[in-house]
């Protein structure tokens, strides 16, 4: 009977991650532990403008050319990392990152987090 309360308790707590995951509007992007994409929400995919979700399994969170280097070794150290950027549309274009439907520049106040359970990352953009 326990065993069965646990399991129901996280599939509770599985529906709401995904709930507030998949409705928040603040955009979120999953990482693994290597720094390869492994799912966004429907925010993320409008403030980027992505035209196919599915060209951005594996994207790289350090290959992003809108992360500085000092954001860079600030999370390869393992701290989290929360900073105001402009993000130029025309920098993806030209490193050819993904396919957007937008252009020029749009300013975004970013928070990124390494859990310290998984190793995952946990990237948050919202514009400003």
């Amino acid at each position: 009977m326990e065993n069965d309360l646990k399991i129901r308790d996280q599939l509770i707590t599985h529906e709401m991650f995904r709930t507030i995951f998949e409705e928040s509007p603040i955009g979120i992007e999953l990482f693994d532990s290597e720094g390869a994409l492994v799912d966004l929400n429907r925010a993320c995919v409008g403030i980027f403008g992505i035209v196919d979700t599915r060209e951005m399994k594996g994207v790289r969170l350090f290959d992003d050319p809108n992360i500085t280097g000092e954001i860079r070794e600030r999370l390869l150290k393992g701290e989290t990392a929360r900073y105001e950027i402009p993000y130029d549309f025309e920098k993806v274009r030209a490193l050819r990152s993904y396919r957007t439907a937008k252009s020029g520049t749009i300013h975004i106040d970013v928070l990124i987090r390494k859990s310290p359970r998984t190793g995952s990352w946990l990237s948050m953009q919202r514009v400003k």
